[in-house]
C-alpha cells in the first residue's frame, strides 16, 4: 500500500514537471512598447501605438504623444507597432508593398519649399506636381499627390500635369492622374484649340476618335475646320476622317468651313477630295455660305474648284447672287457677275437678285443689277442674231438662209431632220388612228396638229396618247434648236 501511494506520487510530480506553464506564455505574447522608433530623423523612446487615423497614427513616448504620417512608416514599422497594443491597428493591407525611398520625399518637399506652397508655381511656370510628372516616375507623383497636391492646375503654358503626362506617354502616371480627378481634356477641345499633340494622341489610341460628334452631330473635322485650325484639319484628313460626314443639319465640313471664312481650311478640303457642291439639309451649298459670310477669299476658291454658281437652295430658291444682294456684298456681287451669275434667274417667289436688293434697301446693287440684267438681255439678242453679223457684201453674194446653213453648229441640222421625222411619223400614226375611229375626228387631228391630237387623246381615246407623246416630243426636238438659232424652218427645209 505503501509502495503504491509512491509511485503515484512519482507519476503526479512527473505529469507536473511535463505541463507547459501558462505564465511565461502571457508574458511573452503580452504587448509591449517598442524600445526605440526611428522616424523622419528622429527617435522615439518606449513607443505605443495609442489610436490610427486614415493618414496619420498616433503613438505615445517618453516626451509624449505624437501624430505620425503612415506614409512615413515602413511595413516592418507598422507591424512592430501593431504589436505594441490590442487597441488599436493600422490595416497593413493598404500598405504599399514598394515605399517610397527617403530621397524621393526630400526632393518633391524641396519643390514644394521652392514654390511657397503644394500648389503654387516654381519659377519655371510649374507646379510641384508637373514637376513630378516630367520626372517620368511614378514615385514622384505618388509623393505629390499625397501632399495634397491639386491635378487640375496648369502651368504658365496652360497645361495640367495630365496634359504633361498623357503627351510624353507616361500611361502609368496618366492614370494615376486620372484615379485622383485629373480632368481629361477631349478631342474635340483639342481639335478647336488648334491643340496637335492632344489630336495626334486620341487619334494613335483611337482612329475611329475622329467620328464622335457633339450635342449638335458635329465631327471633330467640322469643328476644326469651323475654327480655322489648318494644322488639325491636315492631320485629321492624313489620318482618314470623313470629308463628307453631316451635322444635324446636314452641313459637311467644306460648308462650315466656308461659314465662317476659313480660307485655308477649305483648300485642305477640297485638296483631299472634299465635294465642294455638298449642299446641306435646305440645299444650301458652301458657294452660298461663303457668300453669306462676305469671304470672297473662300468664294473665289470654290468658284476655282468648280462650284455650281447657279445652284439655288430648296427653301426660297435663292442663289448666290441673290444672297449676295440682300447682304449688300458689292465685291461678292461683282464676283459672281464676273464668273456668269445670271442676273435675271428668279427665286419660287418670281424675284430676280436686283429685286432682292431694292427690297432690302441697297439702292446701289439695285442699280448694278439692273444695268446687268439689260447687258445680260442684249447678249441673249445678240446670240440670237449672230447670223447677220457679217458683212452686206457677203450676205449679198451668199443669201442669207445659205448663211445661216453655213453657220449653224454641225448638230443642228442632225435635231431638226430628226425631230421632222419623228413629228411627221407620230402626226400621221394618230391621224390614221383618229380616223378609224372616225372621219371627223381623223380631220381634226390632220389640220389642228397638236391642238387635235390631244382633243381626240383626251376625249375619245386616251390610249393613243403614247403616239401623240411621240409626236410632241419630235417637235421639241426640231422646235428647241430653231428658236436658238432663229432658223426658219419654213425656209429652211423648203
Amino acid at each position: 500500500m505503501k509502495f503504491a501511494r509512491v509511485i503515484l506520487a512519482f507519476y503526479l510530480t512527473a505529469a507536473l514537471a511535463a505541463a507547459p506553464s501558462d505564465k511565461p506564455a502571457l508574458e511573452t505574447n503580452a504587448p509591449r512598447p517598442l524600445p526605440t522608433l526611428e522616424v523622419g530623423g528622429r527617435a522615439y523612446l518606449n513607443v505605443t501605438l495609442k489610436a490610427v487615423g486614415k493618414t496619420y497614427a498616433t503613438i505615445s513616448h517618453d516626451a509624449g504623444i505624437r501624430n505620425i504620417p503612415i506614409s512615413n512608416l515602413s511595413l516592418d514599422q507598422m507591424k512592430a507597432l501593431n504589436s505594441t497594443t490590442a487597441l488599436a491597428n493600422i490595416d497593413l493591407s493598404k500598405v504599399d508593398p514598394n515605399p517610397i525611398s527617403p530621397e524621393i520625399f526630400k526632393k518633391v518637399d524641396g519643390w514644394i519649399a521652392q514654390a511657397g506652397g503644394v500648389n503654387q508655381r516654381l519659377e519655371d511656370g510649374n507646379t510641384p506636381l508637373i514637376e513630378a510628372v516630367l520626372t517620368g516616375q511614378p514615385d514622384y507623383v505618388k509623393v505629390a499627390l499625397k501632399m495634397r497636391a491639386a491635378v487640375n492646375i496648369v502651368n504658365k503654358d496652360g497645361h495640367t500635369a495630365w496634359y504633361e503626362a498623357a503627351t510624353r506617354g507616361y500611361a502609368e502616371i496618366a492614370g494615376m492622374l486620372e484615379n485622383a480627378g485629373a480632368k481629361i481634356p477631349n478631342l474635340a477641345g483639342g481639335a478647336q484649340a488648334g491643340d496637335v499633340d492632344i489630336v495626334n494622341l486620341f487619334l494613335t489610341k483611337d482612329p475611329k476618335s475622329s467620328e464622335m460628334t457633339d450635342t449638335l452631330g458635329r465631327t471633330v473635322m467640322m469643328l476644326a475646320s469651323r475654327a480655322g485650325q489648318d494644322k488639325v484639319v491636315e492631320i485629321l484628313a492624313a489620318k482618314g476622317a470623313s470629308l463628307e460626314a453631316r451635322d444635324n443639319e446636314g452641313k459637311t465640313a467644306i460648308i462650315h468651313a466656308a461659314q465662317t471664312g476659313k480660307a485655308q481650311a477649305a483648300r485642305i478640303l477640297l485638296d483631299n477630295g472634299a465635294d465642294v457642291n455638298a449642299r446641306d439639309r435646305n440645299g444650301v451649298t458652301a458657294l452660298m455660305a461663303a457668300t453669306e459670310s462676305g469671304s470672297l477669299e473662300v468664294m473665289k476658291i470654290l468658284l476655282d474648284r468648280g462650284a455650281k454658281i447657279r445652284a439655288v437652295d430648296r427653301k426660297e430658291g435663292w442663289n448666290a447672287l441673290m444672297l449676295a444682294a440682300r447682304k449688300n456684298n458689292k465685291d461678292a456681287l461683282e464676283l459672281l457677275l464676273e464668273r456668269g451669275a445670271r442676273p435675271d434667274a428668279i427665286d419660287r417667289h418670281g424675284k430676280t437678285a436686283r429685286q432682292h436688293a431694292y427690297e432690302c434697301g441697297h439702292g446701289d446693287l439695285s442699280d448694278l443689277l439692273l444695268e446687268a440684267e439689260e447687258n445680260a438681255g442684249r447678249t441673249k439678242a445678240e446670240k440670237r442674231r449672230s447670223f447677220k453679223r457679217v458683212m452686206r457684201a457677203e450676205l449679198a453674194l451668199q443669201g442669207e438662209q445659205e448663211f445661216r446653213r453655213a453657220t449653224l453648229p454641225r448638230y443642228v441640222p442632225f435635231l431638226l431632220w430628226t425631230g421632222l421625222i419623228i413629228a411627221a411619223v407620230g402626226h400621221v400614226w394618230l391621224t390614221l388612228v383618229a380616223i378609224q375611229d372616225g372621219l371627223v375626228w381623223g380631220l381634226a387631228v390632220l389640220f389642228l396638229n397638236p391642238l387635235g391630237g390631244a382633243a381626240y387623246c383626251f376625249f375619245r381615246v386616251r390610249g393613243a396618247i403614247p403616239i401623240l407623246a411621240i409626236y410632241l416630243a419630235g417637235a421639241l426636238i426640231m422646235g428647241a434648236p430653231a428658236w436658238l438659232f432663229d432658223v426658219n424652218l419654213f425656209e429652211y427645209y423648203i
